[in-house]
């Protein structure tokens, strides 16, 4: 996969992300007045958007989404197996979405598998992940708005940057707390977020997590003493 840096805004991309999110608001705000079982996708609030979006790929995928849904075809109803109906549009976004999604949870179990065997809990979780995204059709009621919205975070094309850089946010809060200022000042030198992932994630400190909750972005560390602690350091040359 081809490396992916850091947008950086202009004036343009800011007028198109902002004209198609008001236009696919206004499609919303119009189907809303008709009476239908139909399920509607959520209106988008644009700076929580674009707040969000880290990669000129990634904006360029969210606003040709967004105009899609502006075609009178892409807003007819598709019934899922569950009974539940939601528009073409959305279906086919959900399921390239989790395309994506597959293919890089696909690829990262694929590299644990060949060097840790099974029964790692990484190994699980992916593959429980992969599960659930499989049962977006049959889902009904609470699961099948927790399947949606786990596609649609799971399914960016920056979604490796983005936890990566939550990654690192939460490495450098957690060490910072435990006055650990030398692994802190060596997180803080690395501008992409990446790069201090494939620096951090084979060493002793990535494995030392006491706490992960990758949904939510919150991470913590136990250290067993301090000479393991300074053991890591030396194996990353500090």
């Amino acid at each position: 996969m081809a490396k992916q840096y850091n947008i950086k805004w202009n004036r343009s991309d800011i007028g198109k992300l902002s004209s198609a999110v008001s236009r696919f608001n206004k499609t919303i705000k119009k189907l809303e007045s008709a009476e239908s079982d139909l399920v509607l996708p959520d209106v988008v609030d644009y700076k929580e958007l674009k707040s969000g979006i880290t990669t000129r790929q990634e904006l360029n995928r969210m606003i040709g989404s967004l105009r899609r849904f502006t075609n009178p075809a892409k807003q007819k109803a598709i019934k899922l197996d569950s009974g539940i109906e939601i528009t073409a549009w959305e279906y086919t976004e959900l399921k390239a979405e989790r395309r994506r999604a597959e293919k890089r949870l696909t690829g990262e179990l694929f590299g644990l598998e060949a060097t840790l065997g099974t029964g790692n809990k990484r190994i699980n979780e992916i593959r429980g992940t992969i599960a659930s995204l499989q049962k977006l059709e049959t889902a009904t009621g609470e699961d099948f708005k927790r399947i949606r919205e786990r596609i649609k975070v799971q399914g960016t094309s920056d979604f490796n940057r983005k936890k990566a850089k939550t990654f690192q946010d939460n490495f450098i809060k957690a060490f910072k707390g435990m006055g650990r200022k030398e692994i802190v000042e060596y997180a803080q030198k690395f501008k992409d977020p990446e790069e201090f992932w494939n620096a951090i994630k084979d060493s002793g400190f990535s494995n030392l997590q006491e706490f992960y909750d990758e949904s939510e972005g919150i991470l913590r560390f136990s250290m067993d003493s301090d000479e393991r602690y300074f053991y890591e350091l030396e194996q990353l040359g500090l």
